[in-house]
């Protein structure tokens, strides 16, 4: 019999770190943020970890089939450990690295499905936020690392939709509407008990990532009205992998 494994995933700067917050403030929650199995990360001060360190100063080879190996035994690992403490481990992807980094993401880019769907029953939801907000936060974070401009960002978001568009999908602007709906709605799809403290306790948890509002945040409430300068909103009326990507989630201008 499989084991069970969430997983939640999400865009840089679409309200993940919030929505991760909250289901990390559920009971006997473990979240384990912002995990990819491709991303040693860089060479820094790490004495507990010395296999990240050979890896990111590039002492050993980090070939696919080795980071495969080292991902596997590691998630093997927390979710034995989390298990043994009665915890539901639940996993948030780094889908930044798979969609937003490279020059064009990869036929497969789901890298943590790909990789847990072999030995486990998963359990996903996805979020996502109106392009238009993630994308100007994303430039305001200088999180833009490949350079994009808007029509070729729309043009990820519609392959991370592509990707995981089996998935039970959350907005979120409907989240901060009605955070307790849309929660309940999210721990049931993901199979965990729904716990309606959380709204009382999602701002004392601490996670990777969060650079946002959700980071000084301890009230839920709908996003503010935001403007943008008439080019913009030139460049969103040309862009055509907008129009896919609103003509999907129903998002506008």
């Amino acid at each position: 019999m499989q084991h069970v494994l969430r997983t939640i995933h999400h865009l840089s700067c679409s309200g993940g770190t919030l929505i991760s917050k909250c289901i990390a403030a559920m009971q006997n929650i473990a979240l384990a943020s912002e995990v990819h199995p491709y991303n040693p990360g860089p060479y820094r001060y790490n004495p507990f970890d010395p296999v990240q360190l050979l890896l990111a100063g590039n002492m050993i080879e980090s070939d696919k089939t080795r980071l495969d190996e080292i991902f596997r035994q590691r998630i093997e690992l927390a979710n034995r450990f989390c298990l043994e403490d009665k915890k539901t481990l639940v996993i948030r992807d780094h889908s930044h690295f798979d969609f937003l980094m490279k020059p064009e993401p990869s036929p497969e880019p789901k890298s943590v499905l790909n990789l847990l769907e072999a030995d486990y029953h998963v359990n996903s939801v996805l979020t996502v936020r109106n392009p238009i907000d993630s994308f100007c936060s994303m430039n305001s974070n200088k999180w833009n690392h490949g350079g994009l401009d808007f029509d070729s960002y729309c043009k990820r978001v519609l392959i991370f939709l592509d990707a995981y568009k089996d998935f039970p999908l959350y907005k979120y602007e409907n989240f901060c509407s009605a955070p307790e709906s849309v929660m309940k709605a999210i721990c049931k799809n993901l199979d965990i008990t729904y716990y309606q403290g959380f709204i009382n306790k999602f701002h004392q948890i601490e996670l990777t990532g969060d650079s946002g509002r959700g980071k000084k945040l301890t009230i839920i409430r709908p996003l503010p009205e935001v403007t943008y300068s008439d080019a913009f909103r030139q460049e969103v009326a040309r862009s055509y992998y907008y129009r896919a990507v609103s003509e999907r989630l129903g998002y506008e201008l």
